[in-house]
């Protein structure tokens, strides 16, 4: 994958989110999935199933992703230059009644490369190509 991101999750749960070139996000439990004996082991060789997979309309490279704290959503930044909000479900879904394309929080005309999400203080934080680090309210 290339980007990927865990967060606190209740029950025990590890929840996990990966985004590729292609534009697509990917929101995997890693308690379903079966390892080999193999160290270094591919997420696609382990027995996993997706819990949920959308593509951002864009359909460009998704290179950063951040959840929030309580886990209700999920940002994403990428070669678009959109900081997006993803509201998910309490399954980790995407919630496709709210927002079902994303909500987009910021939109520039460069490469978003780095997203952190400090949700109790309601501020997403992005770095792009411009060497430019943002803060943006999560309204």
């Amino acid at each position: 994958p290339d980007n990927a991101n865990k967060p606190d999750s209740p029950n025990n749960k590890i929840i996990l989110a990966t985004s590729d070139s292609s534009g697509f996000i990917t929101i995997w439990d890693l308690n379903q999935c079966q390892p080999t004996s193999n160290n270094q082991q591919n997420i696609n060789n382990l027995n996993c199933q997706p819990l949920d997979r959308w593509q951002d309309e864009s359909k460009n490279a998704v290179r950063s992703l951040g959840f929030s704290e309580d886990s209700s959503y999920l940002v994403s930044g990428g070669d678009d230059g959109r900081v997006v909000v993803w509201y998910l479900k309490n399954d980790y879904t995407l919630d496709r009644t709210k927002w079902p394309k994303g909500k987009t929080i910021y939109n520039s005309d460069k490469k978003i490369n780095s997203i952190d999400v400090k949700s109790k203080q309601g501020f997403v934080i992005s770095g792009s190509e411009d060497s430019q680090v943002r803060l943006h309210r999560i309204k």
